[in-house]
C-alpha cells in the first residue's frame, strides 16, 4: 500500500487511479449479476472476436517491431524481453484466432478446447514477460547476441506449443467441457495468470512513483492490472459467446494498447524528448557562446582555413575600427600582419583600420564546424598594460617624492659608467651626501617643510652638475652623485667644494633663514676590482667618517676606515657575549679627602678581560657599547656589581665607603632609571647614601627639564649625585644652581697642565671657588704628581683621585689602601703633602 500511495503522490498517480477504477467497474458488475442475465451474442460474436484478436495480434507485432528496432546496439533487457515475449504472444493469438469455433479448420477441427489451449499458452507467456520486466532494472543492457538467442528460444517454444496442440492434444488436460463450461484446471490456470499480472503490477508501482521512470512504469502497471481483470473475466464465462468472454477480450485489447504505450515511451517518445532537450541545450549553448563572444572584453575572430574572417565580436569592431558587415570575408592579415605565423601568447604588432600600430597578445584555438575547421583568435590589447608596466618600472626605479633615480637605478647607471671607465681609462667618482642637522627642520617646521627643503636641495645639487653627472636619492636626506669620465682627482674635489658652498646658502623656511650644511663621503673607481655596490659602500664609509669627526666637509675613502669599521664590528660581536661569559670586571680608583687624608670613596671603572685579545682598554669598547646600545646592559651590570661590592666591604669592616658609578647619557635618560636604581639598592642591601651616581655635564644639559626631574628623584631616594668632567661642556651657571647635585668633579684635562698652564690653573681655581660658593664637594680627577696635589690642596679642593694616590685596582686591594689611609695613619700623609708648597 505504501508503494501504491507513493505512486499516487507523484504526477500521473491520479490518472492511474482513474484508469483502474474505470477498468474495475465492468468486472464488479459481472460479479454481482447472475450468469443467466448476461447477454449472449452468438450471431455477432465471431466477427467481433476476430476483429479484437486481429487488433491484439497487430499490437503485439508493433510491440515487437518497436522494441526490436528502436535501440540498435544498446537495447534494455526489459525491452528485449517484452518484444520477444509479445512476438510469441502474437503468434499464439493467431493460433487462438484460427482455432475458435466458427473459423475454418486450422490443421485440426476448430473447437472451444483448442482455442482455450492457445489462449492459455499466450497468456502465460504474456504474464511471464511482464513479470520479468517488473523484476529487472530498466538500466540492464542486453547484448546483441542475447537478443537473437532469446528470439530463437522464443520461436522454438512457440513451435513446440503449436506442435503439441495441433498434433498431440491428448498431452493437455481438458480445459472446457461442452454443456458444463470451464474445468477447474482452466479456472486455476487463469487465477495463476491473474496472480502473475498482479505481482508484476505490485513490482511496477515503485517505478510509477519514480519521476525518471514514471510514464513507462505507469503504463506497464496499468497494463498488468487490466490484463489481470481480463483474465478474471475468463474465469466467469459459461458459454464462449457470452458477455464475460467478450469483456475479457476487450480488457486484453486495452492492456495491449498500454503495453504498446510503454514500449513507445521507451523506444520513440523518450528518445524524441531527449533529442528535443539536446536541441534546446544546443540552442542555449550556442546562444551563451554568442553572448560570451559578443560581450567578451577581448577581440575575438573566427577565421576560416583561407585566413578570412567569418565571425567577429563587438570588441573587435571597436579595437580595430571596422564595420562588422564590411569586414566579414576580409583577410585577417590586414589587421594582424604576422598572421598566421604569429607566435602564441606573445607580444604581436597589430594595425587598426586607421593604420595605427599597437601591441597585442594573441591566443588561438581550433573549432570544428560543418563547413570545416575554424580558428578562434583572441586578441588582447596590451596598450594600457604597457603604460602600466612603464609606470611601474618608473616607480620601482625612481624616488616617489623627488623623481630622482633611486638606489637600484643608480647601481645600474654606475655599472655602465664603470664599464665605460674600463674602456676609456678614466675614473668614476661617487659622492655620498648627507644633510647635516636636517632633523631639526622636521622637528621645528614639520615634515611638509622638510620635503620642501629636500626639493630645494635637489635643485641646488643639479645646478652644480654637468650633463654627464647624475644625482640619485638614497633615502631620507641622503643623496648619491655619480661623476663619470673623471680625468683628474681635482675635478672631484672641485665638485665637492661647489656642493659644500651651495649648501651653505641659508634656506628660507616660513620667513626664517635656516642654515644647513652637507657632509660628503667620496670613493673613486680607478679601474680596480671594486664593484658598484663596493664603491657605494666605500663612499658611505667615508661619509660616516666625516660626520663622526667634523660635519660640513668632505673626505675621500681610505683603507684604514674599513679596517677600523671591521675592528669595531668584531669588538661589538665579542662584547655582546662578554657579560654572559663573565669577561667584564670592575676596578676601583680610591678618592682621598685632602683635609684628613682618609679614604672617602672609590670610583668603579669597568674593564674587559677578553680571553683572546687580553685586557681591552675602556676607550676601545665603551664607544662601541654606546653606539650599539650595549651600554644599557653593561651599565646595569656595573651598578649591580658595585653595590654588591660596597656591601661586601662594609661587612669586612671598612665602614661607610661610598662607591661612585658612571652613567652614560643614554642610561641617564632611561625612563625607569630611578626605579632601577632603587631595585638594585634593595637587592644588594646597600644604603642609598653609599652610592654615588656620576653623570657628565653634557648629559645633564641635553634635556635640562628632564634632567632636573631625574636628579630630584635620585636625591629623594638618598643617592649622592656628582657631575663628572665639569668644565668641558657648556653648562650655564643659572642652570647649575637648579641642579640638585652634591659633587663637582674637575676634569683631568685642567689638572694635567695646571702647573705649567696658567689658564688651566685659573679654571681649576674658578671651579673650586664655584663649588665652595654652592656648598658642593669639589673632586679633582687625574692627579698624577705631588705638585698637582699640593697645588689643588692649597686652592681648597676637597677630594682627589689619580695615579698619584693609586691606579684603578681590583676590589681586594682596596682594603689595603683603606688601611693605609685610615684615620690613625692618614695624618702623617697630610703632614707630608703639606710640607712644601708648590711654586
Amino acid at each position: 500500500m505504501t508503494k501504491f500511495f507513493s505512486a499516487v503522490r507523484y504526477g500521473g498517480g491520479f490518472r492511474l487511479i482513474a484508469a483502474l477504477a474505470l477498468a474495475l467497474a465492468p468486472v464488479l458488475w459481472l460479479s454481482v449479476s447472475p450468469q443467466h442475465a448476461w447477454p449472449v451474442v452468438p450471431e455477432t460474436y465471431l466477427p467481433i472476436h476476430t476483429a479484437m484478436e486481429v487488433f491484439s495480434v497487430v499490437v503485439s507485432a508493433m510491440i515487437f517491431a518497436m522494441g526490436w528496432h528502436s535501440f540498435e546496439h544498446r537495447t534494455p533487457a526489459a525491452v528485449a524481453v517484452l518484444s520477444t515475449g509479445f512476438l510469441m504472444v502474437g503468434l499464439l493469438d493467431i493460433g487462438h484466432l484460427l482455432s475458435f469455433p466458427g473459423m475454418p479448420d486450422f490443421v485440426t477441427p476448430s473447437s472451444v478446447e483448442k482455442g482455450i489451449e492457445f489462449w492459455l499458452a499466450a497468456r502465460f507467456i504474456s504474464a511471464a514477460a511482464i513479470l520479468a520486466v517488473a523484476a529487472m532494472p530498466w538500466s540492464w543492457i542486453c547484448p546483441p547476441s542475447m537478443r537473437y538467442a532469446s528470439l530463437a528460444l522464443g520461436m522454438g517454444l512457440v513451435g513446440l506449443v503449436f506442435w503439441v496442440i495441433l498434433f498431440h492434444p491428448s498431452y493437455i488436460p481438458d480445459t472446457h467441457i461442452e454443456g458444463r463450461g470451464l474445468t477447474p484446471l482452466k479456472i486455476a490456470a487463469e487465477y495463476l495468470v491473474i496472480g502473475m499480472y498482479l505481482l508484476a503490477a505490485f513490482l511496477l508501482l515503485p517505478r510509477a512513483s519514480n519521476e525518471g521512470d514514471q510514464r513507462r512504469g505507469g503504463y506497464l502497471a496499468i497494463a498488468a492490472v487490466i490484463l489481470a481483470l481480463g483474465e478474471l473475466c475468463f474465469t466467469m464465462y459459461f458459454e464462449a459467446q457470452d458477455l464475460a468472454n467478450l469483456l475479457g477480450h476487450v480488457y486484453k485489447v486495452v492492456g495491449c494498447v498500454y503495453l504498446y504505450r510503454a514500449i513507445f515511451v521507451s523506444g520513440v517518445n523518450e528518445p524524441y524528448q531527449r533529442l528535443q532537450r539536446s536541441r534546446e541545450q544546443l540552442r542555449q549553448s550556442e546562444s551563451k557562446f554568442r553572448d560570451l563572444m559578443e560581450f567578451a572584453p577581448d577581440a575575438i575572430f573566427l577565421i576560416d582555413q583561407a585566413g578570412r574572417m567569418q565571425v567577429v565580436n563587438a570588441r573587435a569592431e571597436s579595437l580595430f575600427g571596422f564595420a562588422r558587415g564590411r569586414a566579414l570575408g576580409s583577410p585577417v592579415s590586414q589587421f594582424i600582419p604576422s598572421w598566421p605565423q604569429c607566435p602564441l601568447d606573445s607580444d604581436v604588432l597589430c594595425r587598426n583600420s586607421s593604420g595605427q600600430i599597437f601591441h597585442a597578445e594573441i591566443s588561438r584555438g581550433v573549432l570544428e564546424a560543418d563547413g570545416g575547421a575554424l580558428t578562434m583568435a583572441i586578441v588582447r590589447d596590451l596598450t594600457e598594460r604597457r603604460k602600466l608596466e612603464s609606470a611601474l618600472v618608473d616607480q620601482l626605479s625612481h624616488d616617489a617624492m623627488t623623481g630622482l633615480p633611486n638606489r637600484s637605478l643608480i647601481l645600474s647607471k654606475l655599472a655602465e659608467a664603470m664599464l665605460r671607465s674600463r674602456l676609456s681609462r678614466h675614473m668614476v667618482a661617487v659622492l655620498f651626501l648627507d644633510l647635516d642637522f636636517f632633523k631639526k627642520v622636521n622637528d621645528t617646521f614639520g615634515h611638509a617643510q622638510g620635503d620642501e627643503v629636500l626639493h630645494e636641495t635637489v635643485r641646488r645639487i643639479k645646478s652644480q652638475l654637468t650633463d654627464d653627472e647624475l644625482v640619485a636619492r638614497q633615502s631620507g636626506d641622503e643623496f648619491i652623485v655619480v661623476q663619470s669620465a673623471v680625468k683628474d682627482i681635482s675635478e672631484v674635489s672641485e665638485l665637492a667644494e661647489r656642493l659644500l658652498k651651495i649648501m651653505r646658502v641659508p634656506f628660507s623656511i616660513q620667513g626664517h633663514d635656516v642654515f644647513l650644511s652637507v657632509s660628503i663621503g667620496i670613493a673613486v673607481y680607478q679601474n680596480d676590482e671594486t664593484s658598484e655596490e663596493g664603491l657605494l659602500h666605500k663612499a658611505h664609509l667615508a661619509l660616516t667618517n666625516v660626520k663622526s669627526d667634523a660635519r660640513n666637509n668632505y673626505r675621500y675613502h681610505a683603507p684604514d676606515m674599513e679596517r677600523g669599521l671591521k675592528e669595531k664590528v668584531a669588538i661589538e660581536g665579542l662584547l655582546r657575549q662578554a657579560i654572559d661569559k663573565n669577561e667584564l670586571l670592575l676596578h676601583y680608583q680610591p678618592r682621598i679627602c685632602m683635609r684628613t687624608g682618609v679614604l672617602k670613596g672609590v670610583e668603579a671603572l669597568v674593564r674587559w678581560q677578553q680571553p683572546k685579545l687580553g685586557m681591552i682598554p675602556p676607550g676601545e669598547f665603551i664607544p662601541v657599547a654606546e653606539e650599539s646600545g650595549l651600554i644599557d646592559s653593561i651599565g646595569t651590570w656595573v651598578l649591580q656589581e658595585a653595590c654588591a661590592q660596597a656591601v661586601a666591604w662594609r661587612e669586612q669592616g671598612l665602614g661607610k665607603l661610598r662607591v661612585a658609578v658612571n652613567l652614560s647619557p643614554r642610561q641617564f635618560h632611561y625612563a625607569n632609571l630611578v626605579a632601577q636604581v632603587q631595585g638594585i639598592l634593595a637587592q644588594a642591601g646597600l644604603e642609598p647614601d653609599h652610592l654615588e651616581i656620576e653623570i657628565t655635564e653634557s648629559a645633564v644639559m641635553k634635556d635640562t627639564e628632564s634632567a632636573i626631574n631625574t636628579l630630584h628623584l635620585l636625591k629623594e631616594l638618598g643617592v649622592v649625585v656628582s657631575v663628572d668632567d665639569f668644565g668641558t661642556g657648556y653648562s650655564s651657571l643659572s642652570y647649575l644652581k637648579l641642579f640638585p647635585i652634591d659633587i663637582l668633579k674637575i676634569d683631568q684635562s685642567f689638572v694635567r697642565d695646571m702647573l705649567d698652564n696658567p689658564s688651566d690653573a685659573a679654571i681649576a681655581k674658578a671651579i673650586i671657588a664655584l663649588g665652595q660658593s654652592l656648598r658642593l664637594t669639589v673632586v679633582a680627577e687625574g692627579v698624577e704628581t705631588r705638585g698637582q696635589a699640593q697645588s689643588l690642596k692649597a686652592l681648597g679642593c676637597d677630594e682627589m683621585q689619580g695615579y698619584y694616590f693609586s691606579r684603578p685596582v681590583p676590589a681586594a686591594q682596596i682594603i689595603e689602601i683603606a688601611q693605609r689611609h685610615s684615620p690613625a695613619r692618614a695624618g702623617e700623609w697630610v703632614d707630608e703633602i703639606s710640607q712644601t708648597a708648590p711654586d
